[in-house]
């Protein structure tokens, strides 16, 4: 999660394709936090609380935004 908090402005816009491409990122590491079997259903974001991709990248750059102001 820390290299996608890194650099939000630049990811903000990005293409469908690069961003399912960090979602799949996304889903690996919560595989592999809740040690969950590779084929499973991706209920591991769920349980821990994690945004889909596109909504992570927004989330964090209204916080930003709303910090600044």
């Amino acid at each position: 999660m820390m290299h996608i908090n890194y650099c939000n402005s630049f990811l903000y816009g990005i293409s469908a394709s690069q961003l399912n491409k960090i979602q799949g990122v996304l889903k690996a590491a919560a595989r592999l936090t809740c040690s969950a079997p590779r084929y499973c259903h991706i209920t591991p974001l769920r349980d821990l609380n994690w945004l889909p991709a596109k909504q992570h990248i927004n989330f964090r750059i209204l916080l930003f935004t709303s910090w600044m102001t």
